[in-house]
């Protein structure tokens, strides 16, 4: 996977077409492909095995882009408080005083947000007129981003109630019913499979950030997997290590398990940082997108203006060829006039 972080042309060609530049617009009719735009200094993508390539985010429909804009704004908005409260469940689950109710359910509502932005996120690219490939672009990472990301819809409002109703129960002195446990155990596991399919999340949209030609946000996306595949890794080990009853390691273990913890706050990190870039994204698209079809509708109406002012002038002239330019017969040699043919003017 390390090749697709730095992905580069694979050719160096004159681009025939208009083709706008992905981040500015730029006509890049007449520049190679692997330089730079001269506006805003992109990459100019060349030929690759993507059947869409050439086809830039701003030339969906305006009605693809919107989706696109209101699924990001709902993943951002709802990151940070399904977040907090699955780390506030995390935390007070285990105290003998109960569990405080409000930040579990406004993180399961927090979840059903998120599930369905990222189901609208997910949806596959609208592609231009005599192309069939929605079905199998990216479809790896598109399923699984959404496979996993129900996770979080499912083991939320399972892990809150077990918790609170496990809290419930140790407030009264007695022992929690085995369900309760049983479903706090299983929310944790379902979180656990969601977190890590924010990998393939991170992928899907780094791939769409591409589309873009937005590299810098492409390349945070995807240290995203990188980070939250090593960081689990590592944590994953030592727990196996400590699970079969082997205690040594000493500093090791501690420096293994604390590299594994850093890595993974700092796919957490960079994956917020990132939704928010990726909405401004999508809501750039959008607005990019509306401002060439006015600026194309302007252009249509100059054209249409003309046309019919140079209507009007021909009415007012009564159609009459102006004076000078009627055909006169060439001087000199002229054309030999074959028998039974009327004779005629050259131009």
């Amino acid at each position: 996977m390390i090749h697709d972080l730095h992905r580069k042309p694979v050719d160096r060609t004159v681009i025939q077409q208009d083709r706008a530049c992905g981040k500015c617009g730029y006509n890049l009719r007449g520049l190679k492909t692997g330089g730079a735009c001269p506006e805003c200094g992109t990459t100019i993508k060349g030929t690759t095995t993507d059947p869409l390539a050439g086809w830039v985010i701003t030339d969906a429909g305006a009605e693809y882009l919107s989706q696109l804009k209101f699924a990001s704004m709902l993943i951002a908005a709802c990151g940070l408080p399904l977040q907090l409260g699955v780390v506030w469940t995390l935390v007070e689950a285990p105290w003998p005083f109960g569990l405080t109710l409000w930040p579990g359910l406004t993180a399961a509502a927090a979840a059903a947000g998120w599930n369905l932005g990222v189901w609208i996120l997910t949806q596959p690219r609208p592609t231009p007129e005599g192309t069939d490939v929605r079905a199998k672009e990216w479809k790896g990472a598109r399923w699984a981003a959404r496979v996993t990301q129900i996770a979080w819809a499912v083991g939320t409002p399972m892990a809150v109630w077990g918790a609170y109703e496990a809290g419930e129960w140790n407030a009264r002195m007695t022992t929690p019913h085995v369900l309760w446990w049983t479903a706090v155990a299983t929310g944790v596991l379902l979180w656990l499979v969601a977190f890590f399919g924010l990998g393939a999340l991170a992928l899907y949209m780094a791939r769409l950030a591409d589309w873009a030609s937005d590299t810098g946000l492409s390349y945070r996306l995807r240290l995203v997997p990188y980070a939250t595949g090593i960081g689990g890794f590592l944590i994953g080990l030592l727990a196996l290590l400590r699970a079969a009853g082997y205690q040594g390691g000493g500093m090791a273990a501690v420096f293994v398990g604390g590299l594994g913890m850093v890595l993974l706050l700092i796919a957490v990190a960079l994956f917020a940082l990132a939704l928010f870039s990726f909405a401004n994204l999508a809501r750039w698209s959008s607005s990019s997108q509306r401002a060439k079809l006015e600026s194309d509708a302007r252009r249509s109406r100059r054209i249409v203006e003309r046309i019919e002012r140079g209507q009007a002038r021909s009415r007012a002239l009564g159609g009459a060829v102006p004076e000078g330019t009627t055909p006169s017969r060439p001087q000199g040699q002229g054309i030999p006039r074959a028998e039974n043919v009327e004779p005629y003017d050259v131009v």
